[in-house]
């Protein structure tokens, strides 16, 4: 497991603790399949993309590549889209940012941001929108910036 010179530890590190989020969101998808939870676990499942691609962490990843499934196919997503979606915000549109933002404590807040409304973007596409999809959204990016954004 590569480690980044300089940076924190995170709790996204251990390999435990991905699988235990992967059973989280079995269980949780399992038992409750409305889309609200699913989409406030997406994100979070996000941070912990980004966090093992930051760290090399590939062998871990699978669990998190496995939760981004159980997620995708539980709200009627075409497999992969989310992933890819997560991929590309990663590769493409972050890099991008970095250079333009000079406040780097915001890009984990703007990666979130972008995810949302990209999955917003694939709803779009593959279900119906209204109103209520969209105060739904904006409720789990709060949660998400409670949870994920404050702790160290």
């Amino acid at each position: 497991m590569g480690e980044i010179i300089g940076e924190r530890k995170n709790v996204f590190d251990n390999a435990y603790v991905l699988f235990g989020l992967f059973i989280v969101v079995v269980i949780t998808n399992t038992i409750s399949s409305i889309y609200f939870i699913s989409i406030m676990l997406a994100g979070v499942v996000y941070v912990a993309f980004t966090r093992c691609l930051k760290t090399q962490n590939y062998y871990a990843m699978i669990y998190v590549i496995l939760s981004f499934l159980f997620i995708e196919l539980n709200n009627g997503f075409k497999p992969f889209s989310i992933i890819l979606l997560g991929s590309f915000i990663y590769v493409y549109l972050i890099p991008f940012l970095t250079r333009v933002m000079v406040l780097d404590s915001l890009n984990e807040f703007l990666q979130i941001v972008l995810l949302y409304v990209g999955i917003i973007f694939i709803w779009s596409l593959t279900h119906d929108t209204n109103f209520l999809l969209f105060k739904i959204i904006f409720f789990n990016f709060i949660l998400d910036l409670v949870l994920i954004g404050f702790a160290p």
